[in-house]
């Protein structure tokens, strides 16, 4: 490829501009840019890889799920908390998933959220309206 000529195309048939490229690299030899490409490929790809998997825990009063915990942890014994639970993501999220109810369980220390959503739903107190959504009757 020159440098003095405006466009270029790639193998894969992209147009490259070339006054608008950032040159990395310069050499007489293709089988030595051929090496030079790959090994920046690489280091691009690490670089998004690190990025995509960074983990950011959620800031304790960020979340619906927070919020609704603090409400229920003053609810008193442990079904009052699993109602209120229920009652407070009803009212947030109108229809809420075993995803959501298990976090704020989570959250308060209440082990078991699927038997604890379960007898929920035996005494009635929620339904599915939707299959995996759930609301207060």
């Amino acid at each position: 490829m020159r440098l003095d000529q405006r466009t270029t195309k790639c193998q894969c048939g992209h147009t490259i501009k070339l006054s608008e490229a950032k040159i990395q690299f310069k050499t007489a030899k293709a089988l030595e840019l051929v090496d030079l490409v790959a090994k920046q490929n690489a280091k691009l790809m690490q670089k998004v890889f690190k990025q995509e998997n960074e983990y950011k825990p959620p800031k304790k009063r960020d979340t619906v799920h927070s919020r609704i915990a603090e409400i229920a942890a003053k609810a008193g014994n442990r079904e009052r908390k699993m109602k209120t639970v229920a009652i407070e993501l009803s009212k947030r999220l109108n229809c809420f998933t075993y995803r959501d109810f298990a976090l704020v369980l989570n959250i308060i220390a209440i082990p078991n959220p699927k038997e604890r959503l379960e007898e929920l739903l035996r005494s009635s107190f929620i339904y599915e309206p939707n299959l995996g959504f759930f609301k207060v009757i």
